[in-house]
């Protein structure tokens, strides 16, 4: 039996209330030829149950024996995957309806190692994160353009672009074959915490050149069990943050020497995974190498934190993670002696403004009925337009445009950099006011605790007066 163009591979951990929706997206395409599989990480019989419910003949499932760590249920999930290409999904994410049809066109016309594309992002109802829920964003370019791998790694690691540019199985479909010749090169593929940045970089440089799409496939989902929101955004509080590290810390997982083992997102998955590749498969390259300065200083930029003593705390492992290096040290000490701390809590997801932004839109998913992943995929869906169109019709090669659009392209680029640019000055402004309120606070704290102090010193010599008026009358008697 030839094998099925697509796998479409679903690892799970306790996941069965979101996988019922996310298998819905996968069962929902206008297109044939495929296969999933769903990886159970030693779940509750509930997920078990669901795919015996669905009875499809495309869900192949597969459990492992113990509780696994995200990468190792990576590990065991992917080589059961029999499609020419593979892809990976989250339980709690999407396929759009129209993803298996157009990307095989566009696999047809590309002749391609791999595909990847700007996912939409979807934050549940049900995200454990206060005011974030009932968003949806889609990104609206249709830019068709390719790669190379090794330079599209260089702007990664010097976060001049973000992680999600790299092919990662999570926002991509990557040929099987490729993968089996990396798993033949390093033996296994998911080789730290993060598998999914992983994924990116070992697959960027093995592909060498590959596709990228500004349109979405696919639907990222953040949820109230989503690893990715109790690691990074609530490090503290979070039962599942707490499995994440606890699987991982069991199986010897660590942080690479020289990062900070800090729940700093994108900085500290960006660059252990680098690492991580760069050992794996080309450690002599000394053109391509992270620089340790450039790391620490994201760090600072992209930390959040709850309480200034928390904040204390991770300076003091982004410093420890340099003193094998005294020259960086120093510089740690003197460039950040000043810097205002950031104690605003985690980064805020949804968009403060509703609407389009010349390059995604943005959403309110309460007023479209959108309760789950499957219904922010079929209102994707919907938006999008996938319905007839061809992919030979529906995407543009960068070099096909005219002189004219590839104007307009780089003005909507440029123009998409000035807004960045303007909201992180918003935001650093919001912060030095926040930072000025908190020190007029602390300043009021302690004007208050010297007048309580003075108090004390003032009924003592009351007390002392009146014993120096009494005492010759004490004499006398």
């Amino acid at each position: 039996m030839s094998s099925p163009r697509f796998s479409i591979v679903i690892p799970t951990r306790e996941g069965a209330h979101t996988l019922k929706y996310t298998l819905q997206t996968c069962l929902g395409q206008d297109f044939d030829d495929f296969e999933i599989v769903v990886c159970d990480n030693f779940s509750s019989p509930a997920t078990r149950q669901l795919v015996d419910d669905l009875a499809s003949p495309r869900i192949k499932y597969v459990r492992s024996d113990k509780p696994l760590s995200m990468s190792s249920n990576w590990e065991l999930a992917v080589p059961h995957a029999a499609g020419d290409y593979v892809t990976v999904l989250g339980d709690d994410d999407g396929l759009l309806p129209h993803a298996l049809r157009l990307l095989d066109g566009l696999l047809r016309e590309q002749k391609t190692p791999a595909i990847r594309w700007d996912a939409a992002f979807y934050l549940w109802p049900s995200i454990a994160l206060p005011g974030e829920a009932n968003y949806l964003r889609i990104p609206l370019t249709r830019r068709l353009h390719t790669f190379d791998g090794r330079e599209a790694m260089a702007g990664v690691i010097t976060f001049e672009q973000c992680y999600s540019t790299l092919p990662m199985l999570y926002n991509s479909v990557v040929q099987r074959s490729l993968l089996d010749s990396l798993r033949g090169k390093i033996g296994r593929l998911f080789r730290n915490r993060y598998p999914d940045v992983c994924s990116g970089f070992l697959i960027a440089h093995e592909a060498g050149r590959y596709t990228s799409l500004g349109l979405p496939m696919t639907v990222a989902g953040l949820s109230n069990k989503s690893v990715g929101v109790g690691h990074h955004f609530m490090p503290e509080k979070s039962s599942i943050g707490d499995e994440f590290l606890r699987l991982n810390t069991e199986e010897g997982v660590r942080t690479r020497k020289g990062i900070p083992d800090l729940h700093v997102f994108p900085v500290v998955p960006v660059a252990d995974c680098f690492q991580v590749a760069k050992e794996a498969l080309f450690p002599n390259d000394s053109r391509l190498r992270l620089d340790r300065k450039t790391v620490a200083k994201h760090c600072v930029w992209c930390l959040r934190t709850d309480s200034l003593k928390q904040w204390q705390r991770c300076m003091g492992t982004i410093r420890a993670s340099l003193l094998d290096d005294p020259d960086l040290v120093s510089w740690v000490d003197t460039a950040f002696a000043d810097f205002p701390p950031s104690v605003s809590g985690p980064l805020r997801l949804r968009s403060e403004v509703m609407g389009f932004d010349n390059e995604k839109l943005h959403l309110d998913t309460d007023l479209f009925g959108v309760e789950d992943i499957a219904g922010a995929a079929r209102l994707c869906g919907k938006i999008l337009g996938y319905e007839r169109a061809e992919a030979s019709t529906l995407f543009r090669s960068t070099g096909e445009l005219t002189e004219a659009d590839r104007l307009r392209l780089q003005l909507q680029e440029k123009e998409a950099a000035i807004q960045q640019l303007a909201e992180a000055a918003e935001r650093f402004r919001r912060t030095i006011e926040e930072r000025n309120q908190q020190i007029q606070e602390v300043d009021a704290q302690l004007q208050r605790l010297r007048r309580l102090t003075r108090y004390p010193r003032m009924i003592v010599r009351a007390f002392r007066a009146v014993a120096r008026k009494l005492s010759p009358g004490k004499r006398a008697s």
